[in-house]
């Protein structure tokens, strides 16, 4: 691990702008300075870091010096892709993974990163085992302003804070909303990682946009799909870290526990109905000829997707859902069976993951 003992501590007044990243595989194996600014309310005692792929934390970075509230500390380190781990006074811990260094390299720290990290309030920065991972922003080119505008809602730093508070999960996940080249979502087992590429949210707000609706209205439909996308990876990284056993295919029972999750209250049933707006866009994408029909692909069909999880929220409450059935909606015959269904979803969810409920 090429890093240097020489750390140097410097006002916050001197330090600007957050982690500048490049793309991955772009580093020569040069060193670089790295400044850590901690404009959070928490005194930092001790800095490792790790390779990505590694997770070989080796020393601490501070020494015998403290990263104090306001200050700042600079190191240099290899180019690449590395985690970082944070331990307070307490030996609360937080670990954030898959920053970029390249050239001269910023990051900041703060409470809302911290907090995140350990899922929600102020009292710790987290521990090990207390399974909080932060979601970072990318400011990556051309999309600086979905990236502002998601990170300013909160939506997503909220559900991991819940999903935090409510499992037990092991150190070192993280959600990171980034610019990928294409549409998509994923989860990478060897880094923890969820990737969420802002792509995607182009293509929710192509697919959910109709004349009917106004900004208001496709902006919910697209956060919506987001936060069920997000979940639906969220599922894949749960059955990898705990080690649940799936005995379908996989990419179904994570769309049900993203359903699951969303049922029951008026915001996050809205947020459902947008993501079943997008599997009906991208379905009449197939259907026009926009969109190739990829038989071989893991997942169900789009439309076979959106009558799922219809199903799932209508099953929750088939009296409060009852406008669900019928034409455009489900068909009766599917209905009848979807309380059944919901119940059976939930029931098998629930136990998988009761022996890591906090």
């Amino acid at each position: 691990m090429a890093l240097t003992a020489m750390g140097r501590h410097l006002t916050t007044a001197a330090l600007v702008g957050a982690l500048v990243g490049v793309p991955n595989g772009a580093f020569a194996q040069t060193i670089h300075e790295v400044v850590i600014s901690n404009e959070s309310d928490y005194d930092v005692y001790e800095l490792f870091v790790s390779p990505s792929e590694e997770m070989d934390w080796g020393p601490n970075q501070l020494g015998n010096d403290i990263l104090t509230a306001g200050d700042g500390y600079v190191f240099d380190m290899e180019a690449g892709q590395w985690d970082f781990r944070f331990i307070d006074d307490e030996q609360n811990a937080c670990v954030v993974s898959g920053l970029s260094v390249s050239e001269a390299s910023e990051f900041t720290l703060t409470n809302d990163l911290l907090e995140t990290c350990v899922g929600a309030g102020t009292d710790s920065v987290g521990g090990p085992g207390d399974g909080g991972f932060p979601v970072v922003f990318e400011r990556a080119a051309g999309f600086e302003v979905m990236a502002e505008g998601l990170e300013n809602d909160g939506v997503f730093q909220m559900l991991t804070a819940e999903v935090s508070d409510t499992l037990v999960l092991p150190d070192g996940l993280q959600t990171v909303f980034t610019a990928c080249g294409m549409p998509n979502a994923f989860y990478d087992p060897s880094t923890l990682r969820i990737t969420m590429c802002y792509e995607f949210f182009d293509l929710f707000a192509e697919a959910v946009s109709t004349p009917e609706m106004d900004s208001a209205q496709i902006r919910e439909a697209i956060i919506g799909s987001g936060v069920f996308f997000y979940l639906h990876e969220l599922g894949h990284a749960l059955r990898h870290v705990l080690d649940l056993p799936v005995t379908g295919r996989e990419e179904d029972a994570v769309d049900d526990l993203a359903a699951i999750t969303l049922v029951g209250d008026d915001e996050a049933e809205g947020w459902l109905l947008g993501a079943m707006m997008s599997f009906a866009g991208l379905a009449r994408s197939v259907e026009e000829g926009n969109i190739q029909l990829p038989f071989w692909d893991e997942h169900s069909l789009d439309a076979q997707r959106m009558y799922t999880v219809a199903c799932v929220l209508y099953g929750s409450d088939p009296e409060r859902h009852a406008g669900f059935v019928g034409e455009n909606g489900l068909p009766e015959q599917r209905a009848a069976r979807c309380p059944a269904e919901f119940e059976q979803k939930s029931s098998a969810w629930g136990r998988l993951l009761e022996p890591h409920l906090r």
